[in-house]
């Protein structure tokens, strides 16, 4: 065994949802959701499909990556569901780009 290796096991969870977040939110269909939910602050399937032109199968995947991602959440009520954006978890994946855009720089 050598002596020089500081190489310690780790728990990365924290990093791997990091980069899920990020990977879900460079896919253009993200932006266009997001786009919308901000100028909506709210917005059904039927609605969001509408107005993005998507296929129902297409969002339905895309929002469950963004929800599973806690960057919008899923609301139910009588009339069915509805999605809104979660501010502090999209502000937090802004934090986490900018941090590693800065690590990466230098």
């Amino acid at each position: 065994m050598h002596t020089w290796n500081t190489i310690k096991a780790v728990n990365t969870n924290k990093l791997d949802q990091a980069i899920d977040i990020l990977e879900t939110l460079q896919q253009p269909r993200s932006a266009r959701i997001l786009k919308y939910l901000k100028e909506h602050e709210r917005g059904a399937l039927l609605d969001l499909a509408l107005c993005l032109r998507m296929a129902t199968e297409e969002l339905e995947q895309q929002l469950e990556l963004l929800c599973q991602s806690r960057v919008i959440s899923r609301h139910d009520d009588v009339y069915g569901c509805y999605y809104t954006l979660n501010a502090v978890r999209l502000k937090y994946a802004g934090k986490v780009a900018r941090g590693l855009a800065a690590f990466y720089r230098e």
